[in-house]
């Protein structure tokens, strides 16, 4: 979605649409996503720590993008208004999602010990930062 947005504000795929600045940003928050994928899969027991740090991340850059479209000094067309909103409750309910996770991950291996993070767990999280970036 960040990447995406990116591209739209080069102004090369939609007329009109170019802003650097909101270029960077968004640039910068796909890849602190990316980055934060890669890294749930180099450290699986890191994936809520990893999840929970990047989507706050980009929640954060989000919510500054809103409030540099309410001061007048970024983009200030409807679908950007709607792109930051929407990405507010993405970013939202990932996050509230991330948090919840402990409770529902911890599962039993077949030794009766208590594992950190079940598998399905840590694919659902990481598809979590998937789709948002």
């Amino acid at each position: 979605m960040f990447l995406i947005a990116a591209f739209v504000h080069t102004g090369l795929w939609i007329d009109g649409y170019r802003h650097r600045e909101a270029r960077i940003a968004e640039s910068v928050l796909a890849g602190a996503l990316y980055a934060g994928l890669g890294l749930s899969w180099l450290r699986p027991l890191w994936t809520r720590k990893v999840g929970l740090a990047v989507q706050g991340f980009a929640l954060a850059g989000t919510l500054i993008g809103l409030l540099t479209i309410a001061v007048g000094a970024g983009p200030q067309t409807i679908p950007d208004i709607l792109y930051h909103l929407g990405m507010v409750g993405l970013l939202s309910s990932g996050l509230l999602y991330t948090i919840r996770t402990p409770a529902r991950a911890r599962k039993q291996n077949s030794h009766g010990h208590r594992m950190p993070h079940s598998v399905l767990v840590d694919f659902e999280l990481r598809t979590a930062i998937w789709y948002i970036t």
